[in-house]
């Protein structure tokens, strides 16, 4: 899948602030696309976007995995409160809108939105509004009740949703339904043996040519997102996969989805390999021992727990995994690769990213560095994507983050000292 073209809103302060509320409004994606823009321009805004989006709007196999991919980019972050979507492939547009359900809250952020027209564009209308309210207050009355008779039991049993509650809310609610989930700290399961300890609960809406459907209950759980989704609706095909140095500090999650890969078979592994091995000479592949990754050493078969290499050379690693693990025509999203790497690793960077691209993804990479900008270009220019390839340049004006600049192919080159000096001023 492609995707071209995004109208998104998310509840985030901009201008130092001033401004509550971000609106994003991008067009005309390609396989390849660059962005950049000076320190608080909406790069990671517009990467989040697109991925609550691709949760929200994909393959519903991969909708928990996604949500918890999109923690490693602002890990002080919880899931946002509220955000609504439109996203355009081709001469296909769907939408979408997930709220948290805060009983104090809700009608409160609808309101907000109505008043801002974000809410009732030809995608979102009143129908959506009137439904979000109904169901809102009756999965609100089934999750108290739960907690009230929680309360009730034996202190030494665990307090949470018990899975008889937990069906009657989403038979209620959906239907029909089936159950997704992944936990950071043992990966998916198909089912819950206990109770779950909820946080926060969120209730999500897809529209497509008019048609409202009730796509999802997402509950934010200790252990992980739990996501159940209403069977056989039509969704954009695609997966969406994440990178972001932050990996390293989320390495139980990155490890969890190599293993659940691993067990699918990772036939471009060798293959990444080959390329990290000009930036990490001795690298000989990657080893699973229990639930901990190594990478193996060339030097007398030994093997080394992956915490134990240097930043840059973890970060390199790990996107070389990711392109591994990419199953083909997903969509990725990379934030500041260059970010931890030794200036002697950005060319093999930019080369797992161009090959991402020519592999028949759509990749999607923020970058603060002229250096990064002109090897990814460069290493597209050698893949045969260049003309695949866009440079967005954001900035954030009144709320909203736009594109005001936009350069195609080999045009993108003549733009790239004049980027450089706009990247490095204040």
């Amino acid at each position: 899948m492609q995707l071209d073209a995004i109208s998104s809103y998310l509840p985030y302060t901009s201008n130092g602030g001033l401004v509550e509320g971000l609106n994003i409004d991008v067009r005309g994606f390609k396989g390849l696309t660059i962005i950049v823009g000076r320190n608080a321009s909406g790069k990671t805004a517009l990467l989040e976007s697109i991925g609550y989006s691709m949760a929200l709007l994909g393959d519903t196999q991969y909708t928990a995995q996604s949500l918890e991919l999109l923690k490693t980019m602002r890990p002080t972050r919880s899931l946002p409160s509220i955000f609504t979507t439109s996203i355009q492939q081709g001469r296909r547009t769907v939408a979408g809108i997930m709220i948290r359900l805060d009983p104090l809250g809700v009608e409160k952020m609808l309101d907000n939105l109505r008043k801002k027209d974000i809410i009732w564009h030809e995608m979102i209308t009143r129908k959506t509004y009137t439904r979000l309210t109904r169901d809102t207050n009756r999965i609100l009355s089934l999750l108290y009740e739960a907690k009230r008779r929680s309360r009730r039991r034996v202190r030494r049993r665990p307090r949470g949703i018990d899975q008889g509650t937990l069906s009657q809310i989403l038979k209620e609610v959906l239907g029909s339904y089936e159950i997704h989930f992944f936990s950071s700290s043992t990966g998916r399961r198909s089912q819950l043996l206990r109770p779950i300890l909820v946080r926060d609960a969120y209730l999500a809406y897809t529209m497509q040519d008019g048609k409202l459907f009730l796509a999802m209950l997402v509950f934010d759980t200790r252990g992980g997102p739990l996501v159940a989704v209403k069977p056989g609706l039509s969704r954009l095909p695609g997966s969406m996969m994440v990178f972001h140095p932050g990996f390293a500090y989320f390495l139980r999650v990155f490890t969890l989805l190599y293993m659940e890969n691993v067990e699918k078979g990772l036939p471009r592994e060798d293959e990444a390999v080959q390329m990290l091995q000009s930036f990490i000479p001795w690298l000989n592949g990657f080893e699973l021992v229990g639930r901990t990754l190594y990478v193996k050493s060339r030097h007398e078969g030994k093997r080394l727990n992956i915490n134990r290499l240097s930043d840059g050379q973890r970060a390199a690693a790990l996107l070389g995994l990711l392109y591994a693990m990419a199953p083909r025509g997903s969509v990725v999203l990379i934030d500041t690769p260059e970010a931890f790497v030794h200036p002697d690793g950005i060319d093999t960077v930019a080369k797992l990213i161009a090959r991402m691209v020519h592999e028949g993804n759509q990749v999607l990479v923020a970058t603060q560095s002229a250096e990064m900008l002109r090897e990814i270009l460069s290493a597209a220019n050698s893949e045969d994507v260049l003309e695949d390839t866009v440079v967005k340049h954001l900035q954030i004006r009144e709320g909203r983050v736009v594109a005001k600049g936009s350069w195609e192919g080999s045009a993108a080159y003549g733009m790239v000292s004049e980027l450089s000096l706009d990247l490095r001023r204040a």
